[in-house]
């Protein structure tokens, strides 16, 4: 049942017979889109969309990277202007190419192999952080002892600082996170099966799926953060150093360092207290190892 929202996002949203209506943040106005093509079923064992299945399958494998990539932006999520996952998504398509041994629709997504791609990635589609900090961002970024450090330079309104006047405070946060490799497991029982799980859906060790390559990846739940504390807009602040460090080592080679850094801004509630605006601000990723 479509109905008509009231407030912050007003507009009809629901569906009416087969169209159906929703808004997207980022996006302005109401999106309609039609409903139909085949059913769940039809998707899941009709051998006419092995194509399809096959495209579903590697789709997840890039999602699940996306999904990993942003974690690792989780203290950076608040500052983005738009669904980043769409986008990132797009991202590990050519990352997922490089796998040129892997039959389709089970090839791996191992961002190790091209981690650059995602150097300088932007939350941002309007106010980026290079345009409200306009100077280079000094770092090192250590793949061996999982650490990063960051030289916040000295920041001056009007020089190398420009952020929003509306804005009176304002604060860097820097993150670091780890990406595993993602690869395409399926259930190896019976050992000696030959069969095709796209083309022959109702074989019995059909179930695939896509995981980080070891359990212990799975010991990265957050990234770590450091945030300079709250600095008034009109006169910047000094040069800050900060330092990052994993608390737990890999237990292979087969990930991605990630380090994000971001401009936020804050507003007083009271004499003491300085709240963060959220979606106000600026983030990208920083450097990749």
């Amino acid at each position: 049942m479509a109905r008509v929202i009231a407030g912050p996002g007003a507009g009809f949203q629901g569906s009416v017979d087969d169209l159906s209506f929703y808004r997207i943040r980022g996006v302005e106005g109401t999106i309609v889109r039609r409903k139909g093509g085949p059913s769940k079923e039809q998707v899941k064992n009709a051998p006419s969309m092995v194509q399809t299945r096959r495209g579903n399958s590697e789709f997840a494998g890039r999602a699940k990277t996306a999904q990993w990539i942003m974690r690792s932006l989780f203290y950076h999520k608040s500052l983005a202007d738009h669904n980043i996952a769409g986008p990132l998504n797009a991202l590990m398509t050519p990352v997922q190419l490089l796998d040129g041994t892997s039959n389709w629709g089970q090839r791996n997504v191992r961002l190790s192999a091209n981690p650059q791609i995602l150097k300088g990635f932007s939350l941002n589609r309007n106010n980026t952080f290079d345009t409200a900090i306009r100077y280079p961002i000094e770092y090192v970024l250590d793949r061996n002892t999982v650490s990063a450090f960051v030289q916040v330079p000295e920041l001056q309104p009007g020089i190398n600082l420009f952020a929003p006047e509306k804005y009176p405070w304002f604060s860097i946060v820097v993150s670091l996170g780890l990406v595993p490799d993602i690869i395409f497991t399926k259930d190896q029982e019976p050992a000696d099966a030959d069969y095709d799980s796209f083309t022959d859906p109702q074989a019995k060790s059909s179930v695939h799926a896509y995981t980080y390559p070891h359990p212990e990846y799975k010991l990265y739940t957050l990234p770590v953060c450091a945030v300079t504390v709250w600095h008034p807009v009109k006169k910047g602040c000094p040069a800050i150093p900060l330092e990052l460090q994993l608390p737990v080592s890999p237990p292979d080679n087969q990930f991605t360092l990630l380090l994000s850094i971001g401009i936020r801004y804050g507003i007083q509630e009271d004499a003491r207290i300085i709240s963060q605006v959220r979606y106000a601000g600026a983030a990208k990723i920083l450097a990749v190892e």
